[in-house]
């Protein structure tokens, strides 16, 4: 038909491919339209979502970093309570340990800020207790449990109180101005202590 149609006239050559393309144009659009129709019909699809909750612990707040006690031989000084406030999602703990061997106040320059190398040792060591009356723990250079195995708290929170005792006697002597004993708490609060 192509070859009838050119012998003819040049225009009426062009005016014969148009409509073929527009023929074939038209044809392509219905079956991009029948494409169309199928990709618009509802599709359906889901997630499954987990969710894995962290065991934490959070302590609101921790005992005074200073604690000053004054006594005098034969006299114990008990100083508390010192308050931990804990919130937890599972069991927990909290461990005490201190910086000196036996737990006994060495002797300390403040203006140094530094222990006195050879200087004066407490003859008895600092204790530790969960209640004013006792039963009292020696503290000592390892972690020791202050408190384990506690249940979670809850959104609430708890407290955790203790209280200190060193007791001196006449044999610990008296130190200069600007001379103090003294030892160094570390306490570390944990999930599964």
């Amino acid at each position: 038909m192509l070859r009838a149609i050119r012998g003819r006239r040049p225009r009426m050559a062009a005016a014969a491919l148009f409509c073929l393309s527009c023929m074939g144009i038209a044809m392509l659009g219905c079956l991009v339209n029948n494409g169309t129709a199928a990709a618009q019909r509802v599709h359906t699809a889901t997630s499954s979502v987990s969710f894995i909750l962290m065991e934490v612990i959070e302590v609101w707040s921790w005992p005074s970093a200073t604690v000053a006690m004054t006594g005098a031989p034969d006299e114990p000084a008990v100083s508390g309570p010192l308050v931990f406030r804990v919130r937890a999602n599972a069991p927990w703990g909290i461990y005490l340990r201190s910086d000196l061997p036996e737990g006994r106040m060495q002797e300390y320059d403040a203006s140094v800020g530094e222990y006195v190398q050879s200087g004066r040792v407490l003859s008895q060591g600092l204790e530790w207790a969960l209640s004013p009356g006792g039963p009292w723990t020696r503290v000592v250079p390892a972690d020791a449990p202050l408190v384990s195995g506690m249940p979670p708290t809850g959104a609430e929170g708890t407290t955790v109180e203790f209280f200190l005792r060193q007791a001196a006697t006449f044999q610990d002597l008296a130190l200069p101005a600007g001379r103090e004993y003294r030892i160094v708490l570390t306490y570390t609060a944990g999930l599964g202590y």
